[in-house]
């Protein structure tokens, strides 16, 4: 899924990161910006409220010595001392009624008592009517002063409400006889002088039985029930926090603060908010600003970026990508020319070898003559070891100064280079090869033609044999003839005569047969010798085409290399190389099958000739003693006369004839059937002819193949 989103084009990847950081930047530093500034508005703002509670602290603690030091200066009244001790209510209220009502209007009294201990009521200036009623109950100050004999000040709830309390203890000739309490009301009017000198508003607020009230405000603001956890947690923690609040459209930030009774407990909670809203909205104005500057910059960096990437990176390598397609394609005339630089090497290295090729041009001597060149370097600082490669000429290559795509394309140009050569010398073995194909299928089509012409008179010389076998046969059967009439010469002189005569005539015929035997087994072993003389040839071919699949492999091993070094680029001619490695393994293979043909070829035929040889110089005996016989026979017809005296002698010549006849005849038949192994030999020779000419002709379509796929590379 995520593949057909995120681009794949280098420069799209490149501007989609370097976006998003500058985007991250750019919103880091906007919300880092925006969250100083509002913690050091809150910052400020806490400090001012933490100020404004300082003023109403201030202001609680103030009522509470005004309480005390009205209720001091009237217990230390010795007139009201002695009343007090004395129980004269009458006087007392006549001492302390009318500075009561004098004072209540400007320190805001709301109540005036005098206590009897532990804590009887007395006297009440503000209810002068009501006395007499036990406070026990609530009034805990007034029985800690009765009880200690101390001043007691601080907030306390009656049954009127909270109140500033301050009570005093009042004693008569060294002995406490009761106690003055003066009180102020814990109201809203009691804060308004603050809100209207300083300007902020003050809430009171305590707990009630189904939540918390306002004990005393200067605002029309509510309390929300969503407070009350917060309010009464406030409670429990018994420090000063701030809050942050929106409330009818308005942002207010507020301190809470514990609020203490006279015996340090926390009754309540004092709020003092204090509205935000117009630095809030500055602040947001201020944010919109550094977004729409942000945002303007980030559009103007990324432009910025993809104009430079776009000149600098993309052009270049788009045209690399143009350069190398087409060079893919087969069309190795492309060199990169464009922003390649160029150098006056003889110049800048101040070299004097006036021979050079490149000496007073200006060039890229690196592809030239230099270590990337395709042919023999023939730069003196790199023959002589000054530098090892080119990379290290600091008069020239450093001094050119190319970025890494320039640098790329001066390998592509030493490697298009590279590519020409080997392409050219593809071809040139190609050819070469392709003749040897063509020369090899004409010297299998002769040699198939010398094995066909060598099995024909093979045939004859097995005909010959055959029928000299069946002259033997006649010879045996006479020479037995020619016995029995010896056996019988005694009565019959005159049949062995004429038998003898019959036996001439067939030894003059095997005489013939023998002789034309003699030539044939002549005529075999030459042509033998001639199938032995084409085996050799046929060897020297294939050692030519085992010599020339080498050098193929071997140039097909150098494509595969600088096809590996090309990259990508160099696939396709990857493909041409590993095709050329498989004909030249083919032909390998073949020139190999053939070798070992012929050798079994050359081998059959050393040994027929051998045989051919020996039935030669068996037929040449039979026929001496077949010319023996002829000579003993007609010596026999001559001298009739005398055949009773060799009667004895004839027999025993007879059959020395027969045995002889009989090994002769044997003597034939190993003739036929080596003439018959000659012919299966011949046989399989034509076979292994024609697959050679099969493989040959196998070879020249590999070769046109190759010849086609080297004829997609235009190199001039």
């Amino acid at each position: 899924m995520l593949k057909g989103i995120i681009p794949h084009k280098i420069k799209s990847i490149f501007m989609l990161i370097v976006s998003t950081a500058v985007a991250i930047i750019i919103c880091v530093y906007i919300q880092n910006d925006y969250g100083q500034k509002h913690a050091r508005i809150l910052q400020q703002e806490r400090s001012q409220l933490n100020s404004e509670y300082i003023i109403v602290k201030n202001l609680l603690a103030e009522k509470k010595m005004q309480a005390t030091t009205i209720a001091s200066v009237f217990a230390e009244n010795a007139e009201l001392q002695r009343a007090l001790a004395n129980r004269d209510r009458e006087e007392v209220r006549r001492l302390t009624l009318g500075s009561f009502l004098r004072l209540k209007e400007s320190y805001n009294l709301a109540q005036f008592q005098v206590h009897l201990p532990p804590a009887i009521s007395f006297f009440r200036a503000h209810k002068p009517e009501k006395f007499g009623d036990d406070l026990s109950s609530f009034r805990h100050t007034v029985i800690r002063v009765n009880r200690t004999g101390k001043s007691v000040a601080g907030i306390e709830k009656g049954v009127a409400g909270y109140g500033i309390r301050g009570v005093v203890p009042v004693f008569y000739e060294g002995a406490q006889v009761g106690s003055v309490e003066v009180g102020i009301k814990l109201n809203s009017k009691l804060f308004m002088p603050i809100k209207r000198k300083n300007g902020f508003d003050i809430s009171i607020v305590v707990p009630t039985e189904g939540g918390f009230k306002y004990l005393a405000k200067t605002h029309s603001l509510t309390i929300p029930e969503k407070s009350f956890p917060w309010l009464h947690r406030m409670m429990e923690e018994k420090r000063i926090r701030f809050k942050q609040v929106e409330k009818n459209d308005k942002h207010l930030l507020t301190v809470f603060a514990p609020l203490h009774n006279y015996n340090d407990d926390v009754i309540g909670v004092i709020a003092i908010p204090r509205e935000i809203s117009r630095l809030l909205h500055q602040l947001e104005i201020d944010l919109y600003k550094q977004i729409a500057i942000g945002t303007g910059l980030f559009v103007l960096l990324v432009s910025s970026l993809y104009f430079l990437f776009d000149k600098l990176v993309d052009k270049p390598i788009q045209l690399l990508i143009d350069t190398f397609t087409r060079a893919g394609s087969g069309d190795l005339t492309q060199i990169l020319e464009e922003r390649m630089p160029v150098m006056d090497c003889s110049s800048l290295s101040s070299c004097n070898k006036t021979e050079c090729d490149v000496f007073g041009k200006k060039g890229r001597c690196w592809e030239t003559v230099g270590s990337f060149s395709a042919v023999e370097v023939s730069c003196e600082k790199v023959i002589n070891g000054i530098y090892d490669n080119c990379h290290e000429c600091r008069d020239v290559y450093q001094q050119a100064r190319m970025d890494e795509l320039q640098e790329l394309g001066s390998y592509y140009n030493a490697f298009i280079y590279n590519m020409r050569i080997l392409i050219g010398n593809a071809r040139r073995s190609m050819e070469v090869m392709t003749s040897s194909a063509g020369q090899l299928s004409d010297m299998a089509k002769s040699l198939v033609e010398g094995a066909d012409a060598s099995s024909a008179r093979a045939n004859d010389v097995a005909a010959a044999a055959e029928t000299m076998s069946s002259n033997m046969h006649s010879v045996a059967a006479a020479s037995e003839e020619a016995t029995t009439n010896v056996n019988m010469v005694a009565s019959a002189v005159e049949e062995m005569i004429g038998t003898i005569s019959a036996i001439a005539g067939k030894t003059d015929q095997a005489a013939g047969v023998t002789a034309n035997a003699v030539k044939k087994a002549q005529g075999a072993s030459q042509k033998v010798d001639m199938l032995g003389v084409a085996a050799t040839q046929i060897n020297k071919v294939t050692e030519t085409i085992t010599e020339i699949a080498e050098q193929t492999n071997l140039l097909a091993l150098n494509a595969t290399i600088e096809a590996a070094r090309a990259g990508e680029a160099g696939k396709g001619f990857s493909v041409v190389a590993d095709e050329i490695k498989g004909l030249a393994r083919q032909a390998a293979d073949a020139s190999m099958e053939i070798r070992q043909k012929v050798e079994a070829i050359h081998s059959s035929t050393d040994e027929t000739v051998l045989e051919i040889h020996e039935i030669s110089e068996v037929i040449h005996e039979v026929s001496q003693i077949v010319a023996s016989i002829s000579t003993d026979m007609e010596e026999q017809a001559g001298v009739a006369s005398e055949i009773g005296d060799n009667v004895s002698q004839a027999a025993v010549g007879l059959a020395e004839v027969n045995e002889n006849v009989s090994h002769s005849s044997t003597m034939s038949k190993d003739i036929s059937n080596d003439i018959s192994e000659v012919s299966a030999i011949v046989n399989s020779m034509t076979e292994d002819s024609s697959m050679v000419s099969g493989k040959s002709e196998e070879l020249s379509g590999l070769s046109a193949g190759l010849g086609t796929i080297l004829g997609r590379f235009e190199v001039a």
